[in-house]
């Protein structure tokens, strides 16, 4: 039982050296005292505990933490010193007897800090050590930075088995052994939580034509398709869409369709306008494929505000896997960059699961996505239509889909994450699911109910009851029932010094 009066009034001061890992780690650590009420110092205080997280790697590093742990000693006279990480952990007893050092805990005990601090008394003949061997450093504890980093710093291994002549990892960290996707996705929620409460946006989405010219053989619109029955939304029937969902309080609009050859630069232009001007309050997203850069320049002037265009895949090889030849993944990537340069609030993203998809590619999107850094991303898995060219390929699965949602959802804490559709129609509580995994999103159908089926990207797409605009009371319940709620305010993306 934690003596919480220990804690009365206390703040504390953390210092990291090292990894990414160790980054992650304190920010746990933190965490764990701040819920036992423990006030993090602001510039210029002094603190009442220091938690110094240490790093071992070389001699060089070992000085570093021994010059550091003197310093915050002479910074923060009085305070109850705490030494943690690889140092501490190799070379505990030398640790302890640095002046100041009032605690030494070793890898297996860093996050069970709590339990060690039954009181904050200065030690006058070195700090006291409790540290495991090596070869006991067998728990995992999952962490996370939180608020003190642009990027958060995900935990999803820790040791190593390969005992490296020059390496100290093994013997610091103790043999290799990693979390559950379940402990990352709480984590996610928890990023979510912080950033947007359990507020949900919701988007109006307008399918305006399942017209297309292009083949994408997982696409159920594609224009080499000859049993779908195409249709194409008038200026008119779009603006009363637009009309239904503001009465309904939806601030956004997501018009979204196939590349439409017939509908025009200046049509879309002329629509942009007037939803703009009759809904000067509301935010305009656009969802129709490759276009010029002067026909983005064009929707954007008349009023759109975001742009959304999944990339699919980074990798160019497995892009040509997914589109016939006259189709480019560099331009579409071009694309991408003409979008955040006009100043859209741009969203991209993959199919999770696509045929030939590799963990290598899925890589290269963690890595395409973290250099772009858009304000919006689409997660969603790959489900098979049965008139297109992969009818027979297997969906993506809804685990692998969560936990991707979850690694964005960290390594971008500001970005807007919709629970799919998609995602939605390959699990009965696909939405659900997606929130709780960080999604912050949804977007119910608005587009008129005799059109909504013959939109069919994959097969058995779910466009009623809380899917639609008119379930929103069905939806509310659902989020209900997980302890969130709709939000019908813009939802636009936050723009801080960090994240631009």
């Amino acid at each position: 039982m934690i003596d919480q009066t220990v804690f009365n009034n206390k703040k504390a001061a953390y210092y990291t050296l090292g990894c990414k890992l160790n980054f992650a780690e304190t920010s746990t650590i933190g965490k764990l005292l701040a819920e036992q009420g423990v006030r993090k110092v602001r510039p210029g205080e002094k603190a009442d505990i220091c938690v110094v997280n240490t790093c071992s790697v070389t001699e060089l590093a070992d000085k570093k933490c021994r010059q550091a742990i003197r310093r915050i000693s002479k910074q923060h006279p009085g305070a109850f010193i705490v030494v943690t990480g690889c140092y501490a952990q190799l070379k505990p007893e030398e640790v302890s007897h640095i002046e100041g050092v009032d605690l030494v805990l070793g890898a297996e005990q860093k996050l069970e800090i709590l339990q060690y601090l039954e009181n904050l008394e200065k030690k006058e003949h070195g700090g006291t050590v409790i540290a495991s061997q090596s070869k006991d450093i067998r728990s995992f504890s999952p962490s996370c930075s939180a608020d003190d980093r642009t990027r958060h710093f995900l935990k999803v291994q820790d040791g190593c088995d390969y005992y490296c002549s020059y390496c100290t990892i093994p013997f610091a960290r103790g043999r290799s052994r990693n979390g559950t996707i379940a402990s990352m996705v709480e984590q996610a929620q928890e990023v979510a939580l912080l950033h947007f409460g359990n507020k949900i946006y919701i988007r109006g989405l307008i399918e305006i034509s399942n017209c297309c010219r292009n083949n994408c053989y997982y696409c159920g619109i594609r224009k080499g398709n000859p049993n779908i029955e195409r249709y194409r939304l008038s200026r008119e029937s779009i603006l009363n869409c637009c009309k239904q969902g503001y009465e309904l309080g939806f601030r956004t609009f997501v018009l979204q369709g196939g590349e439409d050859p017939a509908l025009t630069n200046d049509q879309i232009e002329m629509t942009v306008a007037r939803i703009r001007q009759e809904y000067p309050d509301c935010a305009i997203t656009l969802s129709l494929g490759e276009k010029s850069r002067e026909a983005y320049e064009r929707f954007f002037r008349a009023g759109a505000n975001r742009y959304l265009l999944r990339h699919e895949t980074y990798n160019e090889l497995h892009y040509r896997q997914l589109h016939p030849a006259e189709m480019s993944g560099k331009r579409r990537l071009q694309c991408l960059a003409d979008l955040k340069e006009i100043g859209y609030q741009t969203g991209t993203g993959i199919m999770v699961g696509s045929p030939g998809q590799t963990v290598e590619h899925i890589i290269e999107d963690l890595l395409f996505i973290e250099k772009l850094r858009p304000e919006m991303i689409g997660i969603g898995p790959f489900l098979p239509h049965h008139d297109t060219p992969f009818a027979e390929y297997p969906s993506g699965t809804a685990e692998q889909t969560i936990l991707l949602l979850s690694i964005f959802r960290l390594m971008h804490p500001s970005a807007l994450i919709p629970a799919t559709t998609a995602l939605a129609t390959l699990i009965p509580d696909g939405r659900e699911r997606g929130i709780l995994a960080g999604a912050n999103v949804v977007m119910p159908n608005l587009s008129p109910r005799e059109e909504r089926r013959k939109y069919e990207l994959y097969n058995d797409k779910a466009s009623l009851g809380a899917e639609s605009a008119e379930g929103l009371a069905a939806l509310q319940k659902q989020l209900k029932t997980i302890g969130y709620e709709i939000s019908t305010e813009r939802g636009d993306f936050k723009y801080t010094t960090e994240n631009i």
